[in-house]
C-alpha cells in the first residue's frame, strides 16, 4: 500500500509539473502579447508626440520666415493693406502654410486678421484667447536673440498649434519692443487635420478634448501643453494591438506545444510510477519473509539504520525482544513442514496482536523472531509486551488429530547510550538462550557452561 502511495505521489507530481508547464507556456504567451502591445503603444505615443512637435516646429519656422523680414514691417508701418495681403496675409488665405495670421501692434492692439479662404483682413476673426496669451508671453521676451514662442491653445472647443514672433527688419537701430508689431499664426487642430496627421501613423481616429476628459484607461493619450507647459488639451486614440494578432496566429502552435508538454508529463508520470512501484515492490520482497509477511533479516537491518532507531538507541529508549520457538522441531518432525509453516503463521498472527502498530516485528531465522520497541520507558513496555505474547501465543492449536502448543523463549536487551545495534541484538540473543536454558532446567547440549554464563546478560523471561 505504501509503495502504491509513493508511486501515485510521483505520478501526480509529474502531472502537476505538466500542468504547471502548460500554465507557464500560456503565461509567457500572454506576457509576450502584453509586451508587444506595450511596445506598440509606446511607439505610437512617441510617434504622435514627434508628429505634434514637428507640427509646432514647422509653424515656428514659417512664422519666423514671415516675421523676420523687412517688407512686412515696412508695409504695416506705411499702411499698405493691399501689398501686405499679397505678400503676407495670403500665407493664410491662399496657402496651407497657416490657417490664420493675426497682426497686433506693439501695445497689443489688433491690426490685421487673415484666415483660410477669406481674402481680406477681418478683425472679427481674431480669437481673443489665443491673441492675448501669445502677445503677453512674447512681450516679455527680449529683442535679441530673435526667437518665436510656441504652444497649443484651447478655447471654445477648438485647439490650435500656435507660434508668435515680432515683425521686424534686420536692423532695429534704437527701437524698443513696443515699436515692433507682433505676428501670431498657426493651424487649427480640427478633425480633418487630425485625420491627416493620423493617416501616416496608421492610428485609429484621433480624438481631441480638454485635459480633464474622461478617457478609458485602455486608450493611448498625449497631453498638449501651452506656452507655459500647462496641459490645455488631451489627444487620445484606441491603440493598435499587434500582440493580439501574433497570439491568434501562434495559438495553434501554443496549443500543440501545451498538449505535447502535458502528454509528455502524463507519459513520464506513468512510466516513473510503474518503475518506482516495481522497484519498491522488489525492495519490499527482498526485505520481507514470504511465509509470514514480516520483515526478514535484510529488512530489519535496513530499519536499524533509520534515524528513528539510531536516535532511540542514543536516548536509551529502545528495547529488543529476541524470540525463539520451543519444540518447533517436534511439530515439523511429527506433523510435517506444512504444519510447521502453519504454526509459524499462527504464532506470527498472535504476536502481531500483542504488539503495538509501530513496533517492528521481524523473522530472522527458521523459528527465531525479533521485536523492536521504541518507548520512553523501554524496560516497562518490554515486560508489558512479553505478557501479551505469553497470553496470546501459548494457546493450543490442532493440526490433524494432534494438538500442539506454541511457546517461545524471549531474551530482552535494553539500549544504553553508546551501544551499537549489533551489540544490542547480540545481547538479546544471549538473553534468549539463557531464558531457554533456564526453562528446561538443564544444559543446552550445544553450549558449554562458560557459553551459557556469557549469554545470560539480562534477566531471562520464559513465555
Amino acid at each position: 500500500m505504501r509503495n502504491a502511495t509513493l508511486a501515485n505521489r510521483i505520478f501526480f507530481t509529474l502531472i502537476a509539473n505538466g500542468i504547471l508547464t502548460v500554465a507557464l507556456i500560456f503565461i509567457v504567451a500572454v506576457w509576450m502579447v502584453h509586451f508587444v502591445n506595450t511596445l506598440a503603444r509606446e511607439a505610437a505615443v512617441d510617434t504622435v508626440e514627434n508628429v505634434l512637435q514637428t507640427e509646432i516646429n514647422a509653424i515656428s519656422k514659417s512664422t519666423v520666415d514671415y516675421a523676420y523680414w523687412d517688407l512686412p514691417y515696412d508695409l504695416i508701418k506705411s499702411g499698405n493693406d493691399g501689398e501686405l495681403y499679397a505678400n503676407f496675409g495670403s500665407g493664410a488665405a491662399d496657402s496651407s502654410t497657416f490657417d490664420f495670421i493675426y497682426v497686433l501692434d506693439g501695445d497689443g492692439t489688433p491690426l490685421y486678421a487673415y484666415h483660410s479662404d477669406i481674402y481680406v483682413s477681418d478683425l472679427g476673426l481674431i480669437d481673443d484667447q489665443v491673441a492675448s496669451t501669445f502677445y503677453n508671453t512674447l512681450s516679455a521676451t527680449p529683442l535679441e536673440p530673435y526667437e518665436a514662442v510656441t504652444g497649443y491653445s484651447y478655447d471654445n472647443g477648438t485647439m490650435a498649434a500656435v507660434a508668435s514672433a515680432r515683425i521686424r527688419p534686420d536692423e532695429i537701430g534704437d527701437k524698443t519692443k513696443a515699436d515692433f508689431p507682433i505676428m501670431i499664426a498657426g493651424h487649427w487642430l480640427h478633425a480633418a487635420r487630425l485625420d491627416m496627421l493620423a493617416g501616416p501613423m496608421m492610428l485609429d481616429q484621433l480624438v481631441l478634448g480638454p485635459p480633464d476628459s474622461d478617457v478609458s484607461a485602455s486608450r493611448s493619450k498625449v497631453y498638449l501643453t501651452d506656452i507655459d507647459s500647462a496641459p490645455v488639451g488631451l489627444l487620445h486614440w484606441e491603440p493598435a494591438r499587434p500582440g493580439n494578432i501574433v497570439f491568434v496566429a501562434a495559438l495553434p502552435i501554443i496549443l500543440a506545444l501545451s498538449l505535447l508538454s502535458f502528454g509528455a508529463a502524463v507519459f513520464s508520470g506513468r512510466a516513473a510510477s510503474v518503475q518506482t512501484k516495481a522497484l519498491l515492490d522488489q525492495q519490499q520482497i527482498a526485505r520481507t519473509d514470504p511465509l509470514t509477511g514480516l520483515y526478514n533479516r535484510t529488512g530489519l537491518e535496513h530499519i536499524a539504520t533509520s534515524s528513528r532507531i539510531i536516535q532511540s538507541i542514543t536516548n536509551g529508549q529502545l528495547a529488543v525482544l529476541y524470540l525463539d520457538l520451543n519444540n518447533f522441531k517436534d511439530i515439523n518432525d511429527s506433523a510435517g513442514h506444512q504444519a510447521g509453516d502453519r504454526a509459524l503463521q499462527l504464532f506470527t498472527k498472535r504476536v502481531g496482536e500483542a504488539i503495538r502498530e509501530d513496533d517492528v516485528f521481524a523473522r530472522v531465522g527458521g523459528d527465531e523472531f525479533i521485536i523492536v520497541l521504541v518507548d520512553e520507558d523501554p524496560d516497562k513496555i518490554a515486560k508489558v509486551i512479553a505478557k501479551r505474547i505469553q497470553s496470546l501465543s501459548n494457546q493450543p492449536f490442532r493440526t490433524g488429530d494432534k494438538t500442539y502448543r506454541i511457546s517461545a523463549s524471549v531474551g530482552v536487551a535494553i539500549a544504553a547510550g553508546g551501544q551499537s545495534w549489533n551489540t544490542i541484538q547480540r545481547n538479546a540473543d544471549r538473553a534468549m538462550y539463557a531464558a531457554k536454558y533456564a526453562s528446561t532446567q538443564k544444559k543446552d547440549p550445544k553450549y558449554s557452561e562458560a557459553d551459557r554464563r556469557q549469554r545470560q546478560v539480562t534477566e531471562p523471561a520464559e513465555i
